[in-house]
């Protein structure tokens, strides 16, 4: 085994390396419960984990029903996760203080925060 096997990724890419993680997620996952008595589950997200550096850009690409729109709302602090755990701006998710400092723009109407 090599030595650079052994690092963890961040250490293998510098620019990574120096910068800090402004969103990380872990094991999120999201059900819905849906039908006349709730006995009906939709799960947008399972189990979905990623970091995103300081300066990189990062996008979310997939069919409909994919989870895209929940795991935006999960990161906003919308809507709570089922499962896993998640760090936005060195804040956990849903933290008021992370909601005043961003702005977005799904879809429409446009929803902005100062």
């Amino acid at each position: 085994m090599k030595a650079a096997d052994q690092l963890p990724l961040a250490a293998l890419n510098p620019t990574t390396a120096q910068r800090p993680i402004v969103v990380q997620v872990s094991g999120l996952k999201k059900v819905y419960r849906t039908g006349f008595w709730l006995n009906q589950k939709v799960v947008p997200l399972k189990s979905c984990s990623f970091s995103i550096f300081q300066g990189e850009t990062f996008g979310l690409l997939g069919p409909n029903g994919a989870g895209k729109t929940t795991l935006l709302k999960t990161l906003l602090g919308i809507v709570r996760p089922t499962a896993g755990q998640g760090v936005l701006l060195s804040r956990p998710l849903g933290d008021r203080a992370v909601k005043r400092a961003l702005a977005t723009c799904q879809k429409a109407p446009i929803s902005m925060t100062t």
